[in-house]
């Protein structure tokens, strides 16, 4: 009974969103710090980007989106010499939070769904490195903007002889030149194993050392070669891409425990990957079977509404992971 009450549960909520302290330079102090972090974290004080956020902070613990976007807006308004103007308070349903505005506002950061920005989500590592390739982008791309991203053909990132981590298939498209453009100037560093793991967290540290890099390496940084012309996005992708920026959201409800990806296969196939980053939420491959089998009649309306938008034989095909990346289940819808 308990586990058909957990596989219920998942499956409305799936189909609901598809040490003492350390003086800095100025007299302020921080919780908590690694010794690795702390020549990097004087100098992020010395020049400015060490946000007040962030001051009597444990720095060994994980960033949140809100905190990031305060470091992010520090970079920015350092390298660039201007000071933003936030967007209104309107924003965001869940912050008005200044630092998010202004970070709105310079086309560093969007929310994780319409109007929602979850200031206190944990940021991902490939999140901190997306956001901070858009300082840069900002900084140095002429007319470049975040709503216009996919389709700026004028420059791209300089990601030549990047060397690949292992765990390449698991970066998101939408943040791949983003982690090997970083990678490549040093700016950020892999887990061991010569992984990226882009989905672990990102301490508050780490994103001091990061921005203060990012700083220090700027006159270093080149573009990758010119677009000729933005590439065209099919239907189906154009849907996995929504679907992708909606189930962003829901990772919420599960506290980092799961995260979701949506990918095409082909013409016709929708790619939906789950993966089960904390074994304590307990997903056996029963509990997940039964929670497929409470969402068969969504799948296959979602199959009837892909054949009303002219996709031809459509499927979708669902993959379980648990975070070794090996398979709990499998099944596809067609």
């Amino acid at each position: 009974m308990k586990k058909r009450l957990l596989a219920t549960l998942l499956a409305l909520v799936l189909l609901c969103t598809l040490c003492a302290p350390l003086a800095l330079a100025d007299g302020n102090s921080w919780a908590a710090a690694s010794p690795w972090a702390l020549p990097e974290l004087e100098k992020a004080d010395e020049y400015g980007l060490y946000p007040d956020v962030l001051l009597n902070a444990d720095l060994t613990k994980p960033i949140t989106r809100q905190e990031f976007a305060a470091v992010a807006v520090a970079l920015y308004e350092k390298q660039s010499g201007k000071t933003v103007t936030p967007s209104s308070d309107t924003t965001f349903t869940d912050t008005t939070n200044v630092a998010v505005l202004k970070a709105h506002a310079a086309d560093l950061v969007n929310g994780t769904s319409a109007g929602v920005f979850s200031p206190d989500k944990a940021l991902s590592r490939q999140d901190a490195a997306t956001m901070l390739a858009r300082v840069y982008k900002k900084i140095a791309w002429e007319d470049w903007t975040l709503a216009g991203d996919v389709s700026y053909t004028k420059y791209t990132l300089d990601t030549a002889n990047a060397v690949k981590f292992s765990d390449d298939a698991q970066i998101g498209s939408w943040a791949h030149d983003s982690v090997y453009f970083m990678a490549k100037y040093e700016l950020v560093k892999g887990m061991g194993g010569g992984q990226f793991a882009p989905n672990g967290t990102t301490t508050r540290e780490q994103a001091l050392a990061i921005g203060l890099r990012t700083f220090s390496n700027w006159s270093a940084f080149k573009n990758g070669p010119e677009k000729t012309e933005a590439p065209a996005k099919s239907l189906l992708q154009e849907i996995a891409d929504k679907a992708q920026s909606e189930l962003k959201g829901m990772e919420d409800i599960f506290d980092g425990k799961l995260s979701i990806s949506v990918t095409t296969k082909g013409e016709s196939s929708l790619v939906i990957t789950y993966k089960v980053l904390d074994p304590s939420l307990g997903m056996t491959a029963e509990i997940i079977e039964m929670a497929m089998d409470e969402m068969g009649s969504a799948m296959d309306g979602l199959l009837v509404m892909l054949k009303g938008i002219g996709i031809q034989n459509p499927s979708i095909v669902i993959h379980w992971l648990d975070k070794d990346g090996k398979q709990l289940y499998t099944k596809e819808y067609k």
